[in-house]
């Protein structure tokens, strides 16, 4: 590529303020703290850009904004533009690099950028430098190109990177000098007051509190969520009905996370996500388990989806245990009950075996028996667990004062469906005989006795329970 060669004039344009939009304040205070290097890094429908262009609407630096996309993973056309934006601080600036991009190959990142680096510590006024859409970038030698700008980055000149996954630049060395400002999802999503903010003033709606609470809930602040509910919303004759029903199988909902996240995983990462979507809570062990392929890299692939901002929250401050969004979550197991019905139910045992392994017995039985799940003793041979805290004095279903576990195993009706496990037998009689209505079970029990005895399961402590009385 030659510096004949023409640019695009929109990917130079800052975009336009929203007139009607929910103000940022607390983030444009953080972004003025005038630190060299800014990365916004979060999933799509965030507000990235929205709030990049209202900060850049109240900034007194020059801003030379670049849009990228795919095609800009070639480092020549990279530089061609790169350099068009950085002309909206000098026009002079960079014509010993745009004659290097003559040459018939790019050279190498420090040879190209030093005559540029050069032209940047002349620039006479202080100059801000925004790259959008940075997670199109792949090409490593366009990343060499930038983290020579970083490394070398004159006083002159910050940079912002507004980007759906964390790039590969020093950022924990930026990080360790001071030099880094980094606004995340967690800062972006809305409150309960800007989500408020957001449907009633901006999209015209006329929620009421307890709509827009719950609206706030599920969408967990994204605002590109909150957006797509409001326009079903708008559709919708009953909002009391829409809010009961809104999940990720949300048409609005579907088709955008279909679009901008399902669509652009490999095969690989799209099977994980949907295999591994039933569990509440993900970890690398049971993640391998779950999916049974001989995989053990499981911890590594969570660790690359929260730097791929893949809708997906840590729980811990050591990366061990993780959730999807809610929305996200929703979505994808309508797709796995849709694309992968057949396997869903050994998707189920697999983690109900593994939790119960772990003695995380709760966990174990709602995969054990999920809804769509009738307990038998089939699924329920897969309960290998533990042990259980309670005790036949507290595990009340009226007033569910035992492990939260019971509440399941309270409504098992078929005994033999406990017999494979000591300590779920013993919650399951428990939580049948400390009832309101003690007398019926109590005689369920003496039915159930013959099978008891030729079981072995704990003769002495079954015939306890006629000693037993009611709350």
């Amino acid at each position: 590529m030659t510096q004949a060669a023409p640019l695009i004039a929109t990917k130079l344009h800052i975009p336009r303020v929203r007139a009607r939009r929910v103000a940022r304040p607390q983030l444009i205070k953080r972004l003025n703290a005038g630190l060299p290097f800014i990365l916004i890094s979060a999933p799509p429908g965030f507000g990235k850009t929205t709030l990049l262009a209202e900060w850049l609407a109240q900034t007194d630096r020059v801003v030379c904004w670049l849009s990228l996309d795919e095609h800009d993973n070639d480092p020549a056309r990279f530089l061609h533009y790169l350099i068009g934006a950085l002309r909206t601080a000098d026009d002079a600036l960079g014509a010993t690099t745009y004659a290097l991009l003559g040459s018939p190959e790019v050279p190498p990142a420090d040879v190209v950028m030093a005559p540029l680096l050069n032209d940047l510590a002349s620039l006479a006024k202080p100059t801000l430098l925004v790259l959008d859409d940075y997670h199109v970038i792949s090409d490593m030698r366009v990343h060499q190109l930038i983290i020579q700008l970083v490394e070398f980055l004159p006083e002159s000149l910050q940079i912002a990177i507004a980007s759906r996954i964390d790039p590969p630049l020093p950022l924990p060395r930026l990080r360790v000098r001071g030099q880094l400002i980094e606004v995340r999802s967690a800062d972006l999503r809305f409150t309960a007051d800007q989500a408020a903010a957001f449907l009633n003033d901006v999209m015209g709606l006329a929620l009421t509190p307890d709509v827009i609470d719950t609206l706030e809930a599920r969408t967990e602040g994204w605002i590109a969520g909150l957006q797509l509910a409001a326009l079903s919303l708008q559709e919708a004759d009953d909002a009391q009905a829409f809010m009961h029903a809104f999940a990720g199988n949300d048409r609005h909902i579907m088709d955008y996370l279909a679009d901008e996240v399902l669509s652009r995983q490999s095969d690989a990462v799209r099977r994980f996500l949907l295999h591994t979507s039933l569990l509440d809570r993900l970890c690398g062990p049971a993640c391998d388990a779950v999916l049974a392929d001989g995989a053990t890299d499981s911890a590594a692939t969570l660790e690359q989806l929260e730097r791929a901002n893949l809708f997906i929250v840590p729980l811990d401050n050591r990366r061990e245990w993780y959730r999807y969004h809610h929305l996200f979550g929703s979505l994808l197991r309508h797709r796995l009950a849709r694309e992968h019905a057949a396997d869903v139910p050994d998707l189920h045992r697999r983690a109900a075996q593994w939790f119960g392994q772990q003695g995380l017995i709760e966990e174990a039985i709602k995969h054990a028996w999920p809804p769509a799940i009738t307990p038998s003793p089939a699924n329920c041979s897969t309960m290998q667990v533990s042990g259980c805290a309670c005790r036949p004095r507290s595990v009340c279903p009226r007033c569910w004062a035992g492990c939260n576990h019971c509440r399941w195993i309270f409504c098992v009706s078929d005994p033999t469906c406990t017999s494979s496990s000591p300590a779920i037998s013993r919650c399951w009689a428990a939580s049948k005989t400390r009832s309101a209505c003690w007398m019926k079970w109590k005689r369920r029990y003496a039915s159930a006795t013959p099978m008891i005895h030729s079981r072995g399961a704990w003769p002495g402590w079954w015939r306890s329970i006629d000693r037993m009385r009611p709350c």
